[in-house]
């Protein structure tokens, strides 16, 4: 009734390498060009009109280290940034404390201190 089933083709042995063109940031013109094969592939598969795909693609730019490597390269808020075919504005999304002012618990450099905050020798700062 049924015609007889071929036996599967066993895979190669061993691992296959699958290698892709390196992540490279690079100054073009006014901008920025961005090149490597599967972030090409994945901006080209983006649809600019979905909210969700901006928000994913904005989560993988900066899980993949892109964001990093443009700040890095010396982009700035406005920027125009080219990969592939697409073009997107740059903007520094990591709330970035030292650029406010903050100290590294996250504190304004100029703000008064906190309630209850000693001083080096152990009493309490502030008014009696």
């Amino acid at each position: 009734l049924l015609p007889a089933r071929t036996a599967p083709t066993p895979a190669a042995p061993g691992p296959v390498r699958v290698t892709a063109r390196p992540l490279r940031v690079e100054r073009e013109g006014d901008g920025w060009r961005v090149t490597g094969e599967a972030l090409e592939a994945l901006v080209e598969r983006f649809d600019p009109r979905n909210a969700e795909a901006v928000a994913y693609l904005q989560r993988h730019f900066e899980e993949q280290g892109l964001a990093a490597r443009l700040r890095e390269a010396g982009a700035r808020d406005g920027d125009d940034v080219r990969i592939g075919e697409a073009e997107f504005a740059y903007f520094d999304e990591r709330g970035d404390a030292a650029a406010d002012g903050a100290t590294e618990n996250g504190a304004a450099a100029d703000a008064p201190p906190e309630s209850g905050a000693e001083d080096a020798d152990g009493t309490p700062e502030g008014p009696a």
